[in-house]
């Protein structure tokens, strides 16, 4: 089985972006300038793609991100013991020190 690593860094062939760009462009002239026409074809086909309000925090993020903004401090500590890795969150509220 092959696997392929996508990184941020990680490009399409350009030929590819090339074909998509000439099929939308066609699109746009023979309906007379109609963008909502090139939509209509190309959003089913882009719908599977993760977007930034289909994509979902980790629980962890989400924690910090929320903590962050109530003002609550975490304090992380993290062991390893072979393949287990076990993490402990004290978090600090308002009144507590």
């Amino acid at each position: 089985m092959s696997t392929t690593v996508l990184t941020p860094d990680t490009k399409g062939p350009k030929v590819l972006g090339d074909l998509v760009e000439s099929i939308a462009g066609a699109i746009l002239i023979d309906s007379r300038l109609n963008l909502d026409e090139v939509w209509k074809v190309f959003k089913p086909l882009l719908s599977p793609i993760v977007t930034p309000d289909k994509l979902e925090l980790p629980p962890s993020r989400e924690l910090m991100e929320l903590c962050d903004s109530l003002g609550y401090f975490i304090k992380e500590h993290f062991t390893a013991d072979g393949d287990i890795v076990r993490a402990e969150l004290k978090l600090q509220l308002e009144d507590v020190l």
